[in-house]
C-alpha cells in the first residue's frame, strides 16, 4: 500500500491531506509505526494490517463496532471467519495485533505529536 493508492481509492474532502506528501497524515502514514519489519516495506509503503489497526482506533461509530470486530478477526485469524470461527488468546497474530493498536494510542501518539503537529511534550525521560 502507497499514498498514491490510497489517493485513488480515498475521494472525500476528509482525505485531500493526501494530495500533499507533507501534510501531518502523509507525515504519520510514511513513519515507521506503519512498516512492519517482518515485510520488509519500502520508506514508501505502508503496512495493511498496521493501517487498519490505526482505522480500528480512528472508527468511532458505536453502530461499527461489529464491522470492527470482524476487520480485526481478520488480521488476527488469516482467512477470517470463513476459514476459522473460533481464536484463542494464543494465537500467533494477536500479540503483534494488541501490541501494534497499544503503540499507536501510546508511544506513536505523542511521537507524531512531537514531531508533526509541534506539540511540547510537558515531561520528559528523566520525569518517568
Amino acid at each position: 500500500m502507497t499514498i498514491p493508492t490510497l489517493r485513488a481509492e480515498l475521494k472525500t474532502p476528509v482525505w485531500d491531506a493526501l494530495d500533499d506528501e507533507n501534510s501531518v497524515l502523509c507525515k504519520i502514514l510514511k513513519s515507521t509505526a506503519l512498516k512492519n519489519p517482518k515485510h520488509g516495506q519500502s520508506k514508501d509503503q505502508i503496512d495493511n494490517d498496521w493501517l487498519i489497526c490505526l482505522g480500528l482506533l480512528h472508527c468511532t461509530k458505536e453502530n461499527h463496532q461489529q464491522q470492527k470486530a470482524t476487520v480485526f478477526y481478520d488480521i488476527v485469524e488469516e482467512g477470517g471467519l470463513e476459514t476459522h470461527r473460533h481464536i484463542t488468546a494464543a494465537d500467533k497474530d494477536m500479540n503483534p495485533a494488541i501490541h501494534k493498536i497499544c503503540e499507536f494510542a501510546t508511544i506513536n501518539l505523542y511521537e507524531w505529536m512531537r514531531d508533526y503537529a509541534e506539540f511540547k511534550i510537558p515531561y520528559s525521560e528523566a520525569h518517568l
